[in-house]
């Protein structure tokens, strides 16, 4: 990962969240508020970073064109505490797996939608949730052919 300000430098007081939204026409894509982000996911990004993940991409989905988010009041609200180690370590997995973007000023950009776990995390998940995986997935198949 480069050197980025958010990480390096302390994480900027005020963030400015906007949508990250390049999955491909045609490719699938479950709202992060779903059973299945919460059911495969959880697992490969963690709780704390799960939670992030809902609660910013809930908001970027509902200020398309931006808003200011304050990066103390989140971790607060989170659970993740006054300091900001928890938080840069949730936003740090977000970035890590792709779920986030962020740049060396103050732009956080987070997924709305979230794709199916790659192949690798898959690997590492229990039988029960590979079978969820697949149920959930054929399900978000179903509706869009519909």
């Amino acid at each position: 990962m480069e050197t980025n300000r958010f990480f390096d430098g302390g994480l900027p007081p005020v963030l400015w969240l906007l949508p990250l939204t390049d999955l491909a026409p045609g490719r699938l894509g479950f709202d992060v508020r779903s059973e299945y982000v919460e059911t495969l996911w959880l697992p490969v990004l963690g709780p704390s970073a799960t939670w992030l993940v809902r609660r910013l991409g809930t908001l970027a989905a509902a200020f398309p064109q931006g808003t200011w988010v304050d990066s103390l009041e989140l971790g607060v609200s989170m659970g993740l505490g006054e300091g900001r180690g928890l938080l840069t370590r949730g936003l740090r997995r977000l970035v890590m797996f792709s779920v986030a973007e962020c740049d060396n000023g103050d732009v956080l950009r987070v997924r709305c939608q979230l794709r199916p776990v790659g192949a690798r995390s898959l690997e590492r998940l229990s039988s029960v949730l590979v079978a969820e995986h697949h149920r959930l997935v054929s399900q978000l198949r179903s509706r869009a052919a519909a």
